[in-house]
């Protein structure tokens, strides 16, 4: 009489090979499977917007145009000296001076909110407005009239008040409006945000 053990040894002997044969594969199925899915999770990471690695917007801003034309009469100048006719004498020009007539109307450039209105001697009428992204934007030797009030929400294309000859360390360069834009509180060029044609 054959015992238990003795079939036991029997069906190894015949079909051992087989059932090794398919522990390996189904090893081998589970390993390619398993490193699948980890590469899937290491190349489709979830980011947060607080995220280092989360993909931010890299459009650049172009401003509307403060101004119907846009004509520089002293451009902005951060490492050299321009000369004023009015002050006689030579200094950094860190902000552009655009030509206009009197009256002519001065525009936001960016939606944001009027954070000042100041009435001073040697730069005039001046607003200044707060835009997203640390930027703020600076209009000066304007009409002493202006058409927005402090903590006002403005628009893009909004008029805000008029060109003139307010500011008293440029008068002799005639009316125009002096424009300069800060990020995050410096001065940086405006021809890098506005789309002057020939500049």
């Amino acid at each position: 009489m054959v015992t238990k053990k003795e079939n036991f040894i029997q069906f190894m002997k015949r079909y051992g090979y087989l059932i090794a044969m398919g522990v390996l594969l189904v090893a081998i199925v589970l390993a390619v499977v398993l490193s699948t899915s980890a590469g899937k999770e290491n190349s489709d990471p979830i980011l947060t917007p607080d995220d280092p690695n989360t993909p931010v917007d890299t459009q650049p801003i172009t401003f509307a145009n403060p101004l119907d034309n846009l004509e520089i009469v002293k451009d902005y100048s951060a490492t050299s000296l321009m000369f004023n006719k009015t002050l006689k004498k030579w200094e950094a020009h860190k902000w552009v001076d655009l030509k206009a007539n009197e009256g002519d109307s001065v525009y936001c450039v960016l939606d944001g909110t009027v954070q000042s209105i100041e009435n001073d001697y040697l730069r005039g009428t001046i607003i200044t407005i707060a835009h997203d992204d640390g930027i703020k934007t600076i209009y000066g030797s304007l009409g002493n009239e202006v058409s927005v009030a402090v903590g006002d929400k403005v628009t893009r294309g909004q008029k805000i008040a008029t060109a003139s000859n307010t500011a008293q360390a440029e008068k002799n360069e005639g009316v125009h409006l002096h424009f300069e834009v800060l990020k995050d509180d410096v001065k940086v060029n405006p021809n890098e945000y506005l789309n002057i044609s020939g500049k």
